[in-house]
């Protein structure tokens, strides 16, 4: 459309439409570019209806916006475009602009936002202009931009306090604003927030003026956020006043100490180890939970562990503090906790430290799908997505957390496949027939394949294949999968494994694929499939399995023994459940292998691959009427993670009956505990299988005996054994979880 066309549009068809709105943008443009009969359009259509139209286009579309020919022209300005003036005027300074408003010499419009309006008037000169006091302040503490000194001015002239209560909260972030401040003798009204904003502000005479024994301070700091906490230990520590720095961080009650955090702890102590006031310093550590006073406790000299003090400082500072830290803070705070949404088909498997829990689920039973890792920190409640792939199945995808790597079971291309998913992503080039379940090593993990045993070692890129020429030999030819059909158990500390063939035979060798022993298939129980193996110790491995009658399935257990120097031997069986001959209480601080562990929990005695978890297991923490499938137990077996609900719809669980129990202890204050705590500690100590935190009550007892004036040693010997029973159960640790 040319420039006559859209003026004659415009003048003989001034209704609304897509042709107006085009003519409109053509004179426009061409009145911003000079164009003489498109300026005259633009001045005879001042004071009209489309003049408003015209003008918000002209802001649409101008190039030159507020250096336009157009503006010195046109006159008197529309308010929308006063107001747009002021608006882009108070987000920016501009002379030619500010000119400009000069020259129109009016405020913005009513019908402007409050801001812009009630600032406008301000720039203008006018002192009393109705300011909110956000927006007082806000452009009180502007120092680029000329509405900051009209600002200034009036807070100094008259100090309204709700302004002056926002200026002082951002001061301390602005030295600019800060010494205004300090100048004009601005502060908060509040005697609390007077105080840490006298000492954040330099104004140290001011403060000791208002508070000179610092409980106000102290006051503030107690509710200020961590940063801020931060910065003003930060302040004080320049100042070196040691007493408010006691009366700030500390308080004045020994009890506060139950209420430090860790970097205020750190703080207290190093300033009283640099100011060399060593009874306080071994004060603070009578008074501090266990982790927080070994690591105290170090800040003092040798020649400082002396006195009535020096066991309880000899204990604590035996170990490093912070392996005590790490292991306080890994356990679960609570007795029951749950993760998360419901899923589909979880598989999971803890860390060997137990601080951390992998879990695998494919987002649901469609072939193909999407397969997802995360990692559940116990202690925290936190998780972090590790890994999302595709997978060509719906179910259970194994996975082994090995704690500085993490190995998934992958199903593509009709079949598994391993991937390292953490810390980097890489897939393993694996072998035809390789069975997707992990189990642990004494430096990686292991799996069956169609030869033999397929090695991941730490950090490695290929598999490493172990032949084991017997099993090879009957594996020979057959194009089969090995999921479900062969069992694997280890014993890593021994650098063992176990694992049996398609006919039931039984193969136990070391690592590197040497000392191959075996139980001849005959030698297992008539029909029975094997189900599971564990090692109950380096001599000696459980057997389960079942037989089926039809619709009837029956259970039976052998236990072998493998003398390093003889043949195995059968030295125990039992036909039917595991409980039914060993109760699951004698089964409690064993590495059971996780497929054994579940038939020992199983609540169908009769078909056990189909029943949950027997609801009377001790470590069951929630309501009994749920489903709950067994999905992991850690080494030391204090803890159980189940998934409640549906397979496609399930929800983690993590059970533990002590171990939330022990971290209170461990966090409770020696200022906080009774005598009574002493015997409780070692009962306590002593349900544990934990040998990281079994050490770490042991050393609480201690302490809390050296506390207390008793003389009673807990010692660190093994957990007590399971009741009387026929078969020796061994409670070595090193099995897989």
């Amino acid at each position: 459309m040319n420039v006559r066309g859209a003026v004659l549009l415009l003048r003989v068809y001034p209704r609304r439409g897509a042709a107006r709105t085009r003519a409109v943008r053509t004179v426009v443009r061409a009145a911003e570019a000079g164009d003489p009969a498109a300026v005259r359009a633009f001045a005879q259509a001042t004071g009209s209806p489309l003049s408003e139209t015209m003008w918000r286009t002209w802001l649409d579309v101008s190039l030159q916006r507020w250096a336009s020919p157009l503006l010195d022209v046109l006159s008197p300005p529309p308010d929308m475009l006063v107001n747009a003036a002021w608006t882009d005027w108070l987000d920016e300074h501009d002379d030619r602009l500010w000119s400009l408003l000069d020259g129109w010499g009016r405020a913005a419009a009513p019908d402007a936002a409050p801001r812009v309006a009630s600032l406008s008037r301000l720039a203008r000169g006018d002192d009393d202009a109705d300011l909110a006091p956000d927006v007082l302040a806000e452009a009180a503490a502007r120092f680029d931009h000329p509405i900051g000194d009209r600002a200034r001015a009036r807070l100094a002239a008259h100090p309204e306090p709700d302004a002056v209560e926002t200026l002082c909260a951002v001061a301390v972030e602005s030295p600019d604003l800060t010494a205004f401040c300090v100048a004009h003798h601005l502060a908060p009204s509040d005697p609390v927030e007077r105080a840490a904003f006298f000492v954040r502000t330099g104004q140290h005479e001011q403060h000791r003026a208002l508070d000179g024994d610092g409980t106000l301070l102290a006051m503030a700091y107690r509710t200020a956020a961590p940063d801020v906490r931060a910065r003003l230990r930060t302040i004080m520590a320049a100042e070196g006043d040691s007493d408010l720095i006691r009366v700030v961080v500390a308080g004045e009650r020994r009890d506060r100490v139950a209420e430090m955090s860790d970097a205020e702890l750190d703080y207290l102590g190093h300033h009283l180890a640099e100011c060399r006031r060593w009874p306080e310093l071994r004060g603070l550590v009578r008074d501090l939970p266990l982790a927080k006073a070994a690591a105290a406790a170090r800040l003092l000299p040798e020649d400082e562990r002396t006195g009535d003090d020096a066991d309880l400082l000899a204990l604590l500072t035996a170990r490093p503090w912070q392996e005590l830290r790490a292991t306080v803070g890994r356990l679960p705070a609570e007795h029951l906790t749950t993760f998360g949404t419901p899923r589909n088909s979880m598989a999971a498997s803890i860390s060997p430290d137990s601080a951390e829990l992998a879990v695998s689920w494919p987002e649901d039973r469609s072939t193909p799908t999407t397969l997802h890792v995360e990692t559940v920190r116990i202690g925290a409640g936190e998780s972090t997505l590790h890994f999302t792939g595709r997978t060509d199945s719906g179910f259970l995808h194994p996975l082994l957390h090995l704690g500085d790597e993490i190995l998934l079971s992958r199903r593509t291309d009709l079949r598994w496949h391993l991937d390292r998913v953490f810390p980097e992503r890489h897939t393993f080039d694996s072998p035809e027939g390789m069975s997707p379940h992990l189990r642990r090593t004494s430096r990686g993990a292991v799996m069956i394949h169609l030869e033999g045993l397929a090695f991941a070692d730490p950090g490695a890129d290929r598999l490493r294949l172990v032949p084991v020429h017997s099993f090879r030999k009957m594996m020979a030819g057959r194009a089969v999968s090995l999921e479900n059909r062969c069992q694997l158990t280890t014993l890593p500390a021994a650098r063992l494994i176990a694992f049996s063939d398609l006919r039931n035979e039984i193969f136990v060798t070391t690592e590197d694929g040497a000392d191959v022993r075996k139980i001849p298939a005959d030698e297992f129980a008539g029909d029975c499939s094997i189900d599971a193996l564990s090692f109950l110790g380096p001599n000696t491995l459980a057997v389960h399995g079942h037989a089926r009658d039809g619709l009837t399935i029956s259970q039976h257990t052998e236990i072998w023994e493998l003398p390093p120097d003889g043949a195995p031997h059968r030295t125990g069986a039992h036909d039917g459940p595991v409980r039914d001959r060993w109760p699951v209480e004698e089964w409690e601080g064993s590495s059971l292998d996780p497929f054994f562990a579940h038939q020992v929990l199983t609540a169908n005695l009769v078909t056990p691959h189909f029943g949950g978890v027997h609801p009377g297991i001790p470590w069951l923490q929630a309501t009994r009427e749920k489903f709950r499938r067994f999905l992991a137990m850690p080494l030391a077996g204090d803890m159980l993670v189940t998934s409640s609900g549906e397979m496609q719809h399930e929800t983690l669980e993590i059970h533990s009956r002590h171990l939330p129990t022990a971290r209170a202890f461990l966090e409770r204050p020696f200022l906080h505990c009774t005598p009574q705590d002493l015997q409780r500690t070692r009962e306590l100590r002593l349900k544990i299988a934990d040998p990281a935190v079994r050490d770490a009550l042991d050393l609480l007892g201690n302490c809390l005996a050296h506390r207390f004036g008793g003389d009673i040693a807990l010692g660190t010997g093994p957990a007590p054994a399971a009741g009387p029973t026929d078969i020796a159960l061994s409670r070595q640790q090193g099995g897989d979880a």
